[in-house]
């Protein structure tokens, strides 16, 4: 098991990417646990059926608890992508 801390500004997939390029993961499963105040959560389509993508972005406005899970997997050139990510955000009770 590795634990991977992310700084203000670091982007999630590129931070993953690149430590699983350096320890030489080609797979794995992915578990996250929190999220700050004016961190950026990007999600799927805006309209389901549409031909263009058009994702959602939500900001989050404090610190949350989440639960996600996600995958890494090699591209054709052998390096390791990040393929998905489904978070889970707590509401705010207010």
């Amino acid at each position: 098991m590795c634990i991977i801390r992310l700084e203000d500004g670091e982007i999630l997939h590129e931070k993953i990417e690149a430590f699983a390029r350096e320890h030489s993961i080609t797979a794995a499963v992915i578990a996250l646990g929190g999220a700050d105040e004016g961190s950026k959560l990007v999600v799927g389509q805006d309209q389901g059926r549409s031909k263009s993508i058009s994702p959602m972005e939500h900001i989050l406005d404090d610190v949350h608890e989440i639960a996600g899970v996600g995958t890494i997997f090699p591209d054709k050139d052998h390096n390791p992508v990040c393929t998905c990510i489904l978070p889970v955000v707590g509401t705010n009770p207010q």
